[in-house]
């Protein structure tokens, strides 16, 4: 399949498979040159499938549009150089690209179903595909820019303090950077919590200030916060090996780094209440 032409793709559909009534989920998935219509068991996972899918139908429906768009993103020599520490410049390209176009044509949030709804999304898109571009390469600029910032910070302190509570600070530092700035992060992080990223990293920058005279609250926080990510990371291991798609296990995940917001620099505030017993109460909506 390379155009909409199979109708409407419907939400799920029932059927008999040896004297039992099955449910099963439609989802387009993506074969680079086509794609394809299959079968799914939950609708979290054809959600997922088809978004991809989409991405590679609105390529082929939009080309005119999308023609040079990699060649066209504001900024990304200077980005590029930021990411080279994280990965490759064409890596970097392909997830601004992806990017784009799932907020430009797919940023509602909902998932064309027939081939009106589709050509609606295609014309909504065409319209907002350059001012997503130039908004999207901003925050991602700034973003990389901070994080590049951070990380030579954290090398001039481990050259110039060498305290075991100054270490303990930075060890939790890097995992957290590690966390939110990876191999496509960019596509990877809801869009509503990418634009997060700057107060994110100004907290960090702020912890930093805050450590001199202030290590023991310091180290204190992150005993409270360690646990709870652990639990993030075991829960989330648990689920890829199922197969799981959880909102509320990535609520939970985003739930953290706004209590480490609210621990390390209330100044700033925070997106949602959270504390340490909300986000104990969030991970039993876990699945």
């Amino acid at each position: 399949i390379t155009t909409w032409n199979f109708g409407e793709l419907p939400e799920h559909v029932e059927f008999v498979r040896n004297g039992i009534r099955l449910r099963g989920y439609p989802a387009l998935v993506d074969h680079t040159e086509s794609v394809a219509i299959q079968l799914c068991d939950t609708a979290a996972e054809a959600s997922r499938l088809s978004r991809v899918a989409l991405r590679r139908l609105i390529k082929f429906a939009a080309a005119d549009t999308l023609k040079d768009l990699h060649k066209k993103l504001p900024d990304f020599k200077q980005m590029a150089l930021y990411y080279a520490a994280i990965g490759r410049s064409e890596e970097l390209q392909q997830d601004l690209v992806d990017t784009i176009i799932d907020q430009a044509f797919l940023g509602d949030g909902s998932s064309p179903r027939t081939l009106p709804e589709f050509e609606q999304h295609l014309s909504n898109g065409r319209q907002r595909v350059l001012r997503i571009a130039t908004e999207l390469c901003t925050l991602v600029h700034d973003t990389l820019a901070q994080h590049h910032q951070i990380r030579q910070r954290l090398k001039g302190g481990a050259l110039c303090n060498g305290s075991p509570t100054w270490l303990h600070a930075a060890i939790d530092i890097n995992e957290q950077l590690k966390q939110l700035i990876y191999s496509r992060f960019i596509n990877q992080t809801p869009g509503g919590w990418l634009k997060e990223y700057p107060r994110y990293f100004k907290a960090i920058n702020m912890r930093l200030e805050k450590l001199a005279g202030g290590e023991a609250r310091d180290r204190q926080n992150v005993l409270e916060i360690r646990p709870l990510w652990q639990a993030y990371l075991d829960r989330k291991l648990k689920h890829e090996n199922q197969g799981i798609v959880d909102a509320e296990l990535e609520t939970y995940r985003w739930m953290i780094e706004e209590l480490r917001v609210s621990l390390f620099a209330q100044e700033l505030k925070t997106k949602m209440p959270v504390s340490v017993q909300r986000l104990k109460k969030q991970l039993e909506r876990v699945a």
